[in-house]
């Protein structure tokens, strides 16, 4: 997807026609003059689209290759200036205001499926993060064009001026990803080494997004690594969407994990006292860092002031470890 997201300034992407096939597949959805709510680009010969742009009905319309961002692909990045939505290397979503008096909300899509897929939780690069802005900057003045055809109420998107995350501080003892740790029931076997930092690609009151990475020599913490972390919270508008998704075999208030190769994955869920949260840790398999669930059952109860969540329950899924 060179042509497409190139580190070229936004309005300079381009679809060769020699080697790509553009297809409409477009529904009214309260557009009345504007029907191009849906394209796709093909590879010659190719049956499924290497890039797509939609307007959705609903968040739960949304749809991922090979999953959602936030599970398989490099960390998010919130959008800022107002806006409900996140990019990643998979691609971008905006909530999309109203276009008539009496119309509903809508969500702007756009998402690629690369020819290599990112390592799960790459350690994201500056060119990778330029990508996604020029991606999501992509998505919004795709939508409002729509929008300008359409008629629609309102002022135009705004697109996000360039956000660079916090930068990198120590792993200190004690503490996780900002949050200091209970000292009970039990501690924790967590004693980051001198050379662990943690680095954020999300952080407000709507998404925590955190990378905990060993810079040691030799240890593969360049752009691109994958790292020894990475915990995600999800509050207010951004957790009631998310957890619209989710699958009934998870239930409210229980641990969901899954194994991985040389890693292992849980996520959590409620919509405790002070509001909606999904927490998700994973954790690489080696003998100086707690599960996954040990850090995320630690997790929840350092926020209980601020979350007002119960202790979570086991996995109770079949065949779960």
């Amino acid at each position: 997807m060179a042509e497409l997201l190139g580190s070229a300034p936004s309005g300079n992407a381009s679809v060769s026609a020699k080697s790509r096939t553009y297809q409409d597949r477009s529904e009214p959805l309260a557009y009345p003059t504007a029907y191009e709510t849906y394209c796709q680009v093909l590879e010659p010969g190719g049956v499924l689209p290497v890039f797509e742009y939609a307007i959705r009905r609903t968040y739960q319309d949304i749809q991922w290759p090979g999953g959602l961002p936030a599970a398989d692909s490099g960390p998010i990045l919130l959008l800022g200036e107002g806006l409900v939505g996140s990019s990643s290397q998979a691609g971008a979503w905006i909530r999309v205001p109203q276009c008539r008096a009496d119309d509903g909300t809508r969500y702007a899509q756009i998402a690629m499926r690369p020819s290599q897929r990112p390592a799960p939780n790459a350690l994201q690069s500056a060119d990778g993060l330029r990508r996604r802005q020029s991606l999501v900057a992509m998505l919004i003045e795709t939508t409002n064009a729509l929008r300008t055809k359409a008629g629609c109420i309102g002022d135009p998107i705004p697109i996000p001026a360039p956000r660079t995350p916090p930068a990198s501080v120590p792993a200190l003892p004690g503490s996780l990803c900002g949050t200091v740790l209970p000292a009970s029931p039990a501690p924790l076997r967590y004693a980051p080494a001198a050379t662990w930092t943690e680095s954020w690609s999300g952080f407000d009151d709507r998404l925590e997004d955190c990378l905990v990475v060993d810079n040691a020599p030799g240890t593969g913490s360049e752009a691109g690594a994958r790292p020894l972390l990475r915990v995600q919270t999800y509050r207010g508008e951004l957790a009631r969407l998310e957890i619209s998704v989710i699958q009934e075999g998870d239930p409210a208030g229980t641990m969901h994990t899954t194994q991985l190769q040389g890693a292992q994955s849980t996520f959590y869920w409620g919509v405790c006292a002070n509001g909606p949260v999904i927490y998700r840790v994973e954790t690489a398999t080696r003998a100086d860092l707690p599960t996954a669930e040990s850090l995320l059952t630690a997790l929840i109860a350092a926020n209980t002031s601020r979350d007002g969540c119960s202790p979570p329950g086991p996995d109770i899924r079949a065949g779960s470890t």
